[in-house]
C-alpha cells in the first residue's frame, strides 16, 4: 500500500469501488491508470459496463477494484439521466415513474450538487472520479 493511501486511510476518506472495462484497455490502464472514470459499488453494474467496453474495444470483460480518496468523488448525473434497468426497477417499474419520483424528491432525489457523491452512490450505485487513478491503486477482481 502506498504512503498516500496509508495517509488517506488514517483520515477515513477511502473507498474501494469497481470499474468495468475490457481486457483490450488493460495495457493503457497499467501504464496511465484510469482517467476520470465512472465507478460503482455494484458488481452487476461493473459487469454491464465491462460488456459495453468489450463491444466497443473487443477483448474480454474485466472488473477492476480501485481504492480512491472520497475527496475526488462526484455525483454521476449520467446514471440518473440514463439509469440501468435494474437500478430504476429497484425503485420504480419503468423510466417514466423513475423520473417522476426523482422530480417529486420524496423516495429518491437528484444529488444536491456535483459533490453529493453519497446520494449518487446510494441511489444509482455509481460515482464519477475527478482525476486520474494511479495504476498502483487498481487491481483486477
Amino acid at each position: 500500500m502506498s504512503a498516500v493511501v496509508k495517509a488517506i486511510l488514517g483520515e477515513g476518506r477511502v473507498l474501494r469501488l469497481l470499474h468495468g472495462t475490457s481486457s483490450a484497455a488493460l495495457p493503457g490502464i497499467r501504464v496511465s491508470g484510469l482517467k476520470s472514470p465512472c465507478l460503482t459499488d455494484h458488481q452487476k453494474s461493473a459487469e454491464y459496463y465491462a460488456q459495453e467496453a468489450v463491444e466497443e474495444l473487443g477483448g474480454e470483460p474485466v472488473i477492476l477494484a480501485v481504492v480512491v480518496d472520497t475527496a475526488y468523488l462526484q455525483a454521476d448525473y449520467h446514471s440518473f439521466e440514463e439509469p440501468l434497468s435494474f437500478i430504476y426497477n429497484k425503485y420504480a417499474g419503468d423510466e417514466d415513474t423513475w423520473f417522476a419520483m426523482l422530480e417529486a424528491g420524496d423516495e429518491i432525489s437528484w444529488p444536491k450538487d456535483r459533490d453529493d457523491w453519497q446520494t449518487s452512490l446510494k441511489i444509482v450505485g455509481s460515482v464519477r472520479y475527478d482525476g486520474n487513478i494511479h495504476p498502483d491503486r487498481i487491481k483486477s477482481v
